[in-house]
């Protein structure tokens, strides 16, 4: 429990002390601002799971950079607006998600219709994947291949890289949409749907 003298201090001179490690100070910010951000995403996406997500990630980040964090407006405005591009993030998510989910289906129906692949020809292009996502930061391939290759959750990821849910989510969006630049979204469901096998 914190002292009642943190429920006294203005966001600043909260920050300030966050900034110098006080987890009692983030903890008196995140009592004061978390329900705020909260009903503003909620209001948006209507899903309390993925809001209280969005809420716990922001606040993540804020703890996390707290030594190199900037906060040129007031510190409910940069919650908010921290909050509204991880709520995007994961719309953006959602909707590529399903995107590929369609895609896939299409494809899976054609195999049943055409002539089966070529194991060499898999490897083929199991190399051509991995020529293409050594362009991307290591980060980002090692989330990649984690979830594709592994076959482990997004949870399980996070758990292991310690980094939020979201930032593996983002991350392999952001490896498939190149991806699908560089190899094309046939190629690209073809190998997504022989990883789920």
């Amino acid at each position: 429990m914190k002292p009642d003298r943190y429920i006294a201090y203005d966001d600043g001179a909260l920050m300030a002390l966050i900034k110098k490690g006080d987890q009692m100070a983030f903890q008196a910010i995140y009592d004061r601002h978390s329900q705020g951000i909260f009903d503003s995403v909620y209001n948006s996406l209507h899903k309390v799971e993925e809001s209280k997500e969005i809420v716990q990630e922001v606040f993540y980040y804020l703890w996390a950079k707290r030594g190199v964090i900037k906060i040129n407006s007031s510190l409910k405005r940069y919650l908010l607006v921290s909050a509204r591009h991880a709520m995007l993030n994961v719309i953006r998510s959602e909707k590529a998600r399903k995107a590929y989910a369609a895609d896939l289906a299409l494809f899976s129906a054609s195999l049943h219709d055409n002539s089966t692949i070529e194991w060499q020809d898999l490897q083929d292009l199991e190399n051509v994947i991995d020529t293409s996502l050594s362009q991307l930061p290591e980060k980002c391939q090692t989330i990649f291949k984690l979830r594709w290759k592994e076959r482990l959750s997004a949870e399980h990821i996070a758990m292991r890289l310690e980094i939020a849910p979201h930032t593996v989510e983002n991350n392999v969006s952001m490896a498939l949409k190149h991806l699908r630049a560089s190899i094309g979204q046939y190629l690209l469901s073809v190998f997504i749907f022989c990883a789920s096998l």
